[in-house]
């Protein structure tokens, strides 16, 4: 899996991969992303996500791109749990979502650990839907900020 750049086609049906509750991906060193908005619009029950070892993972949400001008409803995330570990050049969970397209009001457990590049753990935008969040664990982490402000 050292050679893995993408996880997802692009060119996915609509309906692949819709009951995946739960996934971990684990030793992808090439790996810069691992969702663009678009595939995770396909992951309607995903729950669960466990990243460890991606030593070039940067964002685990790659939020944008021309996919936003074509929706202008958000959309609801089922996914509640969040773990990150070793994931040395992570900056952020997801980059910036201006256009407030993708919510993660479900998500309870956020646990981060050894991701040394990370300064904010949740864009202003994504900080905002989280109103289930019951556990937050920062170790070992670049961390300045938990959440960024909303820009005036």
């Amino acid at each position: 899996m050292d050679d893995m750049k993408v996880i997802w086609n692009a060119q996915l049906a609509t309906n692949s991969f819709c009951k995946l509750q739960m996934m971990r991906v684990e030793s992808c060193a090439n790996l810069n992303s691992i969702f663009s908005f678009k595939m995770f619009k396909v992951f309607q029950s995903l729950e669960l996500v466990n990243v460890l070892g991606c030593g070039s993972l940067k964002q685990v949400f790659d939020l944008h791109g021309p996919s936003f001008q074509e929706t202008s409803a958000a959309t609801v995330t089922q996914l509640k749990h969040l773990y990150l570990s070793d994931l040395p050049k992570l900056k952020h969970i997801s980059n910036k979502n201006p256009y407030d397209i993708l919510t993660f009001q479900n998500l309870r457990d956020v646990h981060a650990n050894g991701c040394e590049s990370m300064e904010c753990l949740f864009p202003a935008s994504m900080a905002k839907t989280l109103m289930e969040l019951e556990s937050l664990e920062v170790i070992d982490c670049g961390v300045e900020v938990i959440a960024e402000k909303e820009e005036a």
